[in-house]
């Protein structure tokens, strides 16, 4: 941050990243908030904030019927054994087998979101102050799996899955407010 008499400006990055309690998951996250303000003239002062933030996360199916990770730990008889004699995976029930899916899931998301805001203020007197903001936001978000044909939503020949989504508040958020400040005697105010 720094600045001088017209100007002042903040920028800040944040990284984090977080294994969650399931093996297959984790989340990162890296963000980066640039703020700038400036005075036009002594009474006219603008503004802008942008806020940039990039996630990743590797996900699981939890209880999704048959290919759920807590449905194939659970529902499988833990008298069975996790693979065949051969070596190959163990089924023996319509579930999955949870080290199948611990040795071959991929699953992940991403999303970028932005926001920006920016702001006027004017005082037009010592009495009156006007404002006005405007603000964007947008998140772009995407999935993507692909079960191998270890796993049954894979079989027979593995199966990439796909999503997108893109939520756009581009709408204005323009806002206009005037305050009137009075002083009324020496410890009264009166402010509409």
């Amino acid at each position: 941050s720094g600045g001088e008499e017209k100007t002042n400006f903040f920028t800040g990055i944040d990284y984090s990243k977080q294994q969650a309690t399931l093996k297959l998951t984790d989340y990162s996250r890296l963000s980066i908030r640039v703020n700038l303000d400036h005075s036009i003239r002594k009474n006219i002062r603008i503004g802008v904030s942008t806020n940039l933030s990039f996630n990743r996360r590797h996900l699981v199916r939890v209880g999704n019927g048959p290919a759920g990770f807590f449905q194939a730990a659970l529902n499988t008889p833990t008298y069975e054994p996790g693979f065949k004699e051969e070596g190959s995976y163990n089924k023996p029930v319509s579930f999955d087998n949870h080290q199948a899916m611990l040795d071959n899931w991929k699953g992940m998301s991403k999303s970028f979101h932005t926001t920006v805001s920016g702001y006027l203020k004017w005082n037009i007197t010592k009495d009156l102050t006007f404002k006005s903001s405007y603000s964007y936001d947008r998140t772009d978000y995407a999935e993507d799996f692909y079960y191998n044909t270890f796993l049954i939503y894979g079989q027979p020949d593995g199966v990439e899955v796909n999503g997108k989504t893109v939520n756009d508040m581009s709408v204005a958020d323009l806002q206009a407010v005037a305050d009137v400040f009075k002083q009324i005697g020496a410890k009264a105010s009166v402010q509409t």
